[in-house]
């Protein structure tokens, strides 16, 4: 999050990490399937991915032209992190209050990582993959993408 106020800085543009339901609805790019027919076409997983991460759009885009939304690396959402869609904002914004506790986290303290990353079997790669990971942990295996908002 610090990264998004700091390239909004730069550009005078409105910079975030995206909302769950944003994430999915770009990985998806119109599928109602559990992933990619070709899954090593389109990304990097433990069969395929030697062990580490890959410079972006090293595999197939998506139908909307998005690259390595599957496999890579987990990308980091904005939501606090809940065990199930029950209060989740209708209109596709970021749940930021509220949330599950999991582990030794407290509410609020877990966010979401989505769509897999190139350590993991093939069955995680996938658009409902939604793991809860402690807010101030870090990983070799994650990452994050930003959306720019764009003014009405």
């Amino acid at each position: 999050m610090e990264f998004t106020r700091w390239i909004s800085g730069e550009t005078k543009q409105r910079y975030r990490l995206p909302s769950e339901a944003e994430w999915e609805y770009a990985a998806r790019a119109g599928s109602t399937t559990e992933g990619p027919a070709d899954l090593d076409a389109a990304a990097w997983h433990r069969e395929n991915s030697g062990s580490r991460t890959h410079p972006v759009a090293g595999k197939q885009p998506n139908a909307w032209g998005l690259h390595d939304m599957l496999g890579n690396a987990w990308e980091w959402v904005a939501d606090v992190w809940q065990s199930d869609y029950v209060g989740a904002p209708a209109d596709g914004s970021a749940r930021m209050d509220g949330g599950s506790a999991f582990a030794m986290f407290k509410a609020g303290e877990v966010r979401l990582l989505r769509g897999g990353a190139w350590c993991l079997e093939t069955g995680e790669a996938r658009f409902t993959s939604r793991p809860p990971f402690g807010a101030a942990q870090r990983c070799n295996n994650s990452g994050f993408r930003v959306a720019r908002t764009i003014p009405q």
